[in-house]
């Protein structure tokens, strides 16, 4: 079974290693994570960590037409930043939110329960998958 690295990631056909692991190669460890169909994503949370979000349980959910809502990085110095609607991107499910964070391009748009939407890079999610 080979070993090999895409996108930041170690992957052999059973096991994920998390990016943060291949990082000058420190304490390479796999993460539970198994690769196939019975992985659906189910979950994609994050808990606030500053101001009136602190403490707060952050989750993508579906918008009004049963998208997810992402958003493409762009610099601050852009005429359109990270957070204008013309860098939303739309998917149906789950597991293209993940796709395309994967690819560090992209924050996810998560709700509190509250209402209050946070945009979050796939290193500050807990994602979910069946199984887990």
């Amino acid at each position: 079974m080979g070993k090999h690295v895409f996108k930041g990631f170690v992957k052999s056909e059973d096991e994920i290693w998390s990016p943060n692991s291949v990082i000058m190669g420190h304490n390479l460890r796999p993460t539970s994570q198994k690769v196939g169909p019975d992985r659906k994503v189910l979950s994609i949370t994050a808990i606030g960590t500053r101001g009136d979000a602190k403490g707060k349980l952050f989750v993508a959910k579906p918008d009004s037409r049963g998208r997810y809502v992402l958003n493409k990085k762009r610099s601050l110095a852009s005429p359109s930043p990270t957070n204008y609607a013309v860098n939303k991107v739309y998917v149906d499910t789950l597991d293209e939110v993940v796709d395309h964070l994967e690819t560090g391009d992209y924050l996810v748009n998560l709700v509190g329960a509250d209402g209050q939407r946070a945009l979050r890079a796939l290193d500050k999610v807990t994602i979910t998958r069946a199984g887990d």
